[in-house]
C-alpha cells in the first residue's frame, strides 16, 4: 500500500514508526510505503503532534525544496530575491526608442518525447508492438530574446508544451538546451547552460542581419532532475481523473509521481480484462480467517450452488475475465468458464461437477451405464434376455465352423487369405446451411481474434458470401460492402476464412463430426 499527501486522512501508523520515522512502515499486516517526506509530516501531525521528528523532516524540505519555494519559506517579506535584474527607468527618449527596437524572433521550441509506435502486423497475421520512439514535437513561439533571461526562456518553453507546472529551470545551471537559427546547422547548435553561455549565444543571434529562425531543442531526459515537488498545486488540464468502475472498491491509487502506471502502455484487451477482473474482485471477497491470502488479506473465493468456496487464483481471475470480455456464452459475473481453475475445492478435494459448470470430457457415458444396471434387475428384462438366448442356441449356423476337434491330428496353423475388398469412402457430414456456416464462422472470428464481425453477417448472408469462396470474393469486393470495417480487420477475416474452410475439410475434422 502506498501513502501520499492527497489523501484526506493518512492511514495510522504502527509503534515503531512512529518512534522512528521511514519510508515503509513494516510492522503493520499490509506494510505501508510513504511516497515522500510531506506524506511522513501529515502522518505524525495528524498521530503525533508533539513528536519531535516533525521538525526534523521540515528541515530537510526546507533544504530540498526548489529556490523560489525556499526563499518564500524564509521570509516572505523579506528583500527581493540576489538573482532579480535591476531595470533602471529611461531617463530619455533615445532611451525608450532603444528599448522599443528590440528585434523579436519566431521561435520554435522542440521537445523530444518518447513516441509510441503504432502496432505492426507481419504476414503471417502476428501483431508485433515496437518500442516507443523519442522524436521532437516543436511549438511556435515569437520571443524577444534581449529582454528575457534564460530561466524565462526556459519557463516560456515550459509553458508551452503544458509542463510549467512539473519542471522548474536552475537558477545556476540546467536544464541543457540546444539552440540554432538560420546560417547555423543543427550540427553545429550551441548547448546551453548557464546565463554566460546564453549571454554569448544571445549576442550572436542579434549580429546576424536578415530574417532568422530561432530552434530550441529539449530533451524529456534531461529535465528529471528539474522536477518540481508537487505539494497541494491543482492538477495541470491535461491529466483527466479515472471514474470509479462500477461495482468496485474506491481506488486511493496516485495521479501523479515517477512511478505510476499509464494506461497508454496497456493494450486495450488487457485494459476491458482488466476492468471485469476488478469486479470479479470485489464481488468474490472472501471473509473467512482461514481462507485469507498474503500477509492476512482476505481471499477469494467462488461459492457453487452447494455453497462450497472454491478458490479463484489471479490465474482464475484472468480466465474467467478474458471470458466474460469476449462475452463467452454461460459465463458472467455470477457462473465461471469450464476451465481447470474452479475444478477444486480449498481442502483440495474435487468438487460436484452436478452442481455448477462441469469440464469437457466427463459427462455422458456413465449415465448410460448405470441404466443399464438398472435395467438388468427388472424380471420382465431379464426373462427376455433368457428367452432370446435359448431361441439362438437351437438355431443351426449358416455356415459351418472351421475348427479341431480333440479326435482330429493337430494340422499347421495356415495364412488367412488376403481379402480383396474395396474400403468404403469417409462419410462426409451434411454441409450446415450458407446462414448457418456464416454464424458459425463469425463466432470463430470473434473468439480467435477477439474481432466482432457480428453486424456484418446480414450483409454476408444476402449475398451468400460462405467462408469457401471469401478468396474468390476478393478485398475490394469486400471494402464496397463494409465501408465501415476497417482494411486490416477485411485482410484478417480473409485469412481466418481460409484457415477455417481447411479445418472443416480436413480428416480430422470429418471424423469428429
Amino acid at each position: 500500500m502506498i501513502h501520499s499527501h492527497l489523501e484526506d486522512v493518512p492511514p495510522k501508523p504502527s509503534d515503531v514508526w512512529l518512534e522512528n520515522p521511514g519510508w515503509i512502515d513494516g510492522a503493520l499486516p499490509t506494510p505501508v510505503a510513504y511516497i515522500d517526506k510531506h506524506a511522513m509530516v501529515r502522518a505524525l501531525r495528524h498521530w503525533d503532534p508533539t513528536s519531535h521528528h516533525i521538525d526534523q523532516l521540515e528541515a530537510d524540505l526546507l533544504r530540498e525544496s526548489d529556490f523560489h519555494d525556499r526563499l518564500a519559506a524564509i521570509n516572505s517579506s523579506g528583500p527581493p530575491p540576489f538573482h532579480t535584474p535591476h531595470v533602471p527607468h529611461p531617463s530619455s527618449q533615445a532611451t525608450v526608442l532603444h528599448a522599443a527596437i528590440e528585434p523579436e524572433f519566431p521561435t520554435t521550441i522542440s521537445l523530444l518525447q518518447y513516441i509510441p509506435q503504432p502496432a505492426k502486423v507481419s504476414k503471417n497475421g502476428r501483431v508485433t508492438q515496437p518500442d516507443a520512439a523519442k522524436k521532437g514535437i516543436g511549438k511556435d513561439l515569437q520571443l524577444v530574446f534581449g529582454d528575457l533571461s534564460r530561466t524565462e526562456v526556459l519557463r516560456r518553453a515550459f509553458d508551452a508544451h503544458q509542463v510549467g507546472l512539473q519542471y522548474e529551470p536552475g537558477p545556476q545551471r540546467g536544464p541543457p538546451m540546444k539552440m540554432w537559427w538560420t546560417g547555423r546547422q543543427k550540427g553545429g547548435a550551441t548547448t546551453i547552460e548557464t546565463d554566460l553561455e546564453y549571454s554569448n549565444a544571445i549576442a550572436s543571434l542579434k549580429s546576424r542581419k536578415g530574417k532568422t529562425q530561432v530552434t530550441i531543442e529539449l530533451d524529456v531526459d534531461e529535465l528529471y532532475p528539474f522536477r518540481r515537488a508537487i505539494l497541494d498545486a491543482p492538477l495541470p488540464s491535461n491529466v483527466v481523473k479515472s471514474t470509479p468502475i462500477p461495482g468496485a472498491a474506491p481506488s486511493n491509487g496516485l495521479l501523479l509521481g515517477t512511478h505510476v502506471p499509464i494506461m497508454d502502455s496497456f493494450s486495450p484487451e488487457t485494459q476491458v480484462n482488466g476492468t471485469w477482473i476488478l469486479q470479479l474482485r470485489t464481488k468474490w471477497l472472501c471473509q473467512d480467517p482461514t481462507h485469507a491470502g498474503e500477509n492476512g488479506a482476505p481471499g477469494h473465493c467462488w461459492r457453487d450452488a452447494n455453497g462450497c468456496h472454491i478458490g479463484v487464483s489471479n490465474n482464475g481471475f484472468k480466465v474467467w475475465g478474458a471470458a466474460c470480455a469476449a462475452r463467452v456464452e454461460g459465463v458472467s459475473l455470477e457462473c465461471p468458464p469450464n476451465s481447470p481453475e474452479f475444478d477444486f475445492r480449498r481442502d483440495g478435494s474435487r468438487r460436484d461437477t452436478n452442481s455448477g459448470p462441469r469440464p469437457r470430457g466427463q459427462t455422458g457415458p456413465r449415465s448410460a451405464k448405470r441404466e443399464a444396471t438398472n435395467d438388468a434387475s427388472d424380471p420382465l428384462v431379464s426373462f427376455g434376455k433368457l428367452i432370446g438366448g435359448l431361441i439362438s442356441a437351437r438355431v443351426a449356423p449358416a455356415t459351418p465352423k472351421h475348427r479341431n476337434t480333440d479326435d482330429s491330428p493337430v494340422s499347421t496353423p495356415r495364412k488367412r487369405r488376403r481379402r480383396d475388398s474395396t474400403p468404403e469412402p469417409p462419410s462426409s457430414p451434411i454441409a450446415p446451411p450458407p446462414s448457418e456456416e456464416i454464424q458459425r464462422c463469425v463466432d470463430a472470428f470473434l473468439r480467435k481474434k477477439r474481432i466482432d464481425w457480428t453486424p456484418y453477417i446480414d450483409i454476408l448472408m444476402e449475398h451468400s458470401f460462405t467462408p469457401d469462396i471469401m478468396g474468390m470474393v476478393g478485398m475490394v469486393r469486400l471494402q464496397e460492402l463494409l465501408p465501415a470495417a476497417p482494411e486490416g480487420e477485411v485482410m484478417r477475416w480473409m485469412k481466418h476464412c481460409d484457415e477455417y474452410t481447411a479445418r472443416q475439410r480436413s480428416p480430422k475434422k470429418r471424423r469428429t463430426n
